[in-house]
């Protein structure tokens, strides 16, 4: 996840994919489908604000409050599968 990316900001650099077979926990929530049941979507929202973000609201608190500063958002579909 990047962050606090500033307006005059031209690029991102892309960042390196990590791959591991370590179980996820409570401090690293991971996607983790069931071992044998095949493919699975996980659905990521992304957004561009025009302000910072406060503390940790849910998604639907983020939403209530920041639907206004929102310029952009995309999604982006994760297929993970775990044999």
């Amino acid at each position: 996840m990047v962050s606090r990316i500033g307006s005059s900001t031209a690029s991102i650099p892309r960042p390196p994919i990590f791959r591991t077979r370590r179980k996820s926990s409570a401090s690293d929530p991971t996607p983790q489908p069931p071992a044998g049941h095949g493919e699975h979507h996980y659905y990521f929202w992304i957004y561009a604000l025009d302000t910072k973000v406060e503390g940790t609201p849910t998604r639907e608190e983020f939403l209530q409050k920041y639907a206004g500063n929102i310029i952009e958002q995309n999604r982006i579909v994760g297929i993970y599968e775990n044999k």
